[in-house]
């Protein structure tokens, strides 16, 4: 089970490099949620595969990213329960300063798509 998580974590992390939105959608369960931080202008849950991408089309109008690197990846006793670091840079548009943050993002896991993620961000970038 936990080999088949990190597996759609690896095919989520290829598919969001190359913007192929349909493999992106196909790592997601039907009923999945996603919750980000009311800080961010793109703030809330969206429901379902196309609610993350929803979320994903947003984003560059907040920041735009440089990179994301996975750096650690952090197994709990439930294989079903991964939580990942992520290192980004890029700039925030509304300032145009840089930044370079962590964010370290709690994905749940069902029959090996994403079910849920909960981010939690070192630094929001402004």
């Amino acid at each position: 089970m936990l080999d088949r998580n990190l597996a759609t974590k690896d095919v989520f992390m290829a598919a969001l490099g190359s913007g192929d939105m349909a493999a992106l959608a196909d790592c997601f369960h039907p009923n999945c949620v996603t919750r980000q931080s009311p800080a961010h202008p793109y703030g809330g849950e969206y429901d379902g595969p196309d609610g993350f991408i929803t979320m994903l089309m947003q984003m560059p109008e907040a920041y735009s990213f440089e990179t994301m690197e996975n750096t650690h990846t952090f197994v709990s006793e439930d294989p079903n329960h991964i939580a990942f670091e992520f290192s980004l840079t890029g700039k925030a548009n509304a300032s145009g300063k840089p930044f370079a943050s962590t964010v370290i993002e709690h994905w749940v896991f069902e029959d090996g798509k994403i079910i849920d993620i909960k981010p939690h961000w070192f630094l929001i970038p402004g």
